[in-house]
């Protein structure tokens, strides 16, 4: 359930709820903020590379279009670029190129100025950084999956994280150099910053929630068929015919033509409901399993520590309309016995098909609405704490929701988060004397912008 957003820090989740902030001063802050993962990219400039693939060139580099799109792409899907705004999307692109190009002058102004970084430093802050990331994910192994999802090895993800670090530090070098004790920011200015701004300092909302899952059962007739095919399976296996001949005649799935073979795999390769079962066997030996889409008949061809190779004949139990029926109209049921209070735990044993929340009282845990799957998310935004949800169809069935508990979104007092609201003066300032600097160097640098008259 976890989505793209949960990589951004809950007080960038609100930069657009500052007032007064244009397109311009929120890029910008984006740019410059350590915690933002902008994968830019630069290369060196070859005479065969065609300018239509090109967005802009700062003396012997290059921004593409790609790079352009990348981080247009990462900005929208993030929320730090509005919703509404998604129709300019080729204005905001020519913004956005703008603060590219701007940092690139800079980090190579800040480099013949001959500012440096001290290794250790980066590795410190983004040791930092990655255990704020991880703590929001439920344990490092979900983090990583999600940065899978995202299309990032780790290793990519910390050298693209670090180069970040890298720049954002030789700019911050750069403007002590450039400005010193015109940096500094007053008590005063913090505290007025945090007043005009406090509703956007709030905590994103949390929900805690529990679900039934009712899955469309298959109809006796169904049952039938398959029970008689598996009795059939099992009596050409008592007489020692060949496994993989009989994935070919009575094998169901994308396996079939491959021997039903799955390779080794682990527990967690396999779904809850049939890696018990699996993993029970021993080298040779046949066990059935029941699934959500069907029933497996797995055989063990060898096992090492943590896996065994597995073959399979798989038997898909067919789900007609009729089926998918009534399962809503149970689904409906469980919701009307849970609107009138039959508590809600004892429908889940009765009821619920979800082996994983079962015998947890259907408990999903507590989750920022944000981070919901999206179904589920328009399912329980608008209940009350005690509320119960329509039925939700997913591929999985329906689900029922209870809304267990729903805080209102605190917001933090300034003690508690002045060093990120000390944060944003230095980045609004920043921003004011980056301006400056740049005007004043900007005719040393060879800039071409191939976007900005098209």
């Amino acid at each position: 359930m976890v989505n793209r957003s949960t990589v951004i820090s809950n007080v960038k989740q609100n930069l657009l709820e500052f007032p007064n902030s244009d397109v311009r001063i929120l890029t910008s802050i984006v740019i410059y903020s350590l915690t933002v993962i902008l994968l830019l990219t630069t290369q060196a400039v070859f005479a065969e590379q065609k300018t239509a693939s090109i967005a802009a060139v700062i003396r012997n580099q290059v921004i593409t279009k790609g790079d352009l799109d990348e981080q247009f792409n990462f900005l929208m899907l993030n929320g730090l670029f509005p919703a509404e705004d998604s129709l300019k999307a080729d204005s905001l692109k020519l913004v956005l190129l703008d603060e590219l190009i701007n940092k690139r002058i800079l980090i190579e102004y800040a480099r013949k100025e001959s500012i440096e970084v001290v290794q250790e430093e980066i590795d410190d802050m983004f040791e930092n950084a990655l255990e704020d990331m991880k703590s929001r994910f439920p344990d490092e192994e979900t983090f990583k999956q999600q940065l899978s999802k995202e299309g990032l090895s780790f290793e990519t993800f910390k050298n693209n994280y670090k180069k970040q670090i890298s720049e954002n530090l030789l700019l911050q070098r750069l403007m002590q150099k450039e400005f010193g004790s015109e940096m500094l920011v007053s008590e005063k200015e913090i505290l007025e910053f945090y007043q005009t701004n406090k509703d956007s300092f709030a905590q994103p909302q949390k929900v805690k929630i529990a679900h039934i899952l009712i899955i469309p059962k298959p109809s006796k007739d169904e049952e039938a068929r398959i029970e008689n095919k598996i009795k059939e399976v099992s009596l050409r296996l008592e007489f020692n015919e060949n496994f993989d001949e009989l994935v070919k005649k009575y094998s169901e799935g994308n396996l079939k033509n491959k021997n039903g073979d799955l390779g080794f795999v682990t527990r967690q390769d396999l779904a809850p409901e049939i890696a018990d079962a699996a993993f029970s066997l021993a080298i040779d030996q046949v066990t059935l399993a029941r699934g959500r889409d069907g029933i497996y008949l797995f055989k063990c061809i060898a096992k090492k520590s943590n896996s065994s190779h597995l073959k399979r004949i798989f038997f898909n139990l067919r789900i007609t309309s009729i089926d998918t029926l009534k399962a809503y109209k149970l689904a409906k049921k469980v919701e009307e016995l849970a609107q009138n209070e039959v508590d809600f735990s004892t429908l889940v044993k009765r009821y619920s098909d979800d082996v994983e929340t079962k015998d947890k009282a259907g408990l999903l845990g507590e989750i920022y609405l944000a981070q919901l799957n999206p179904l589920f998310r328009d399912a329980v935004k608008n209940l009350d704490e005690g509320g119960v949800s329509n039925p939700v169809k997913t591929e999985f069935g329906f689900h029922v929701f209870k809304v267990l508990s729903k805080p209102d979104p605190r917001t933090p007092e300034l003690d508690e988060i002045k060093d990120i609201v000390k944060n944003f003066v230095i980045q609004k300032r920043t921003k004011q004397k980056t301006d400056e600097l740049l005007k004043r160097i900007l005719p040393d640098f060879y800039v071409k912008n191939f976007l900005k008259n098209r």
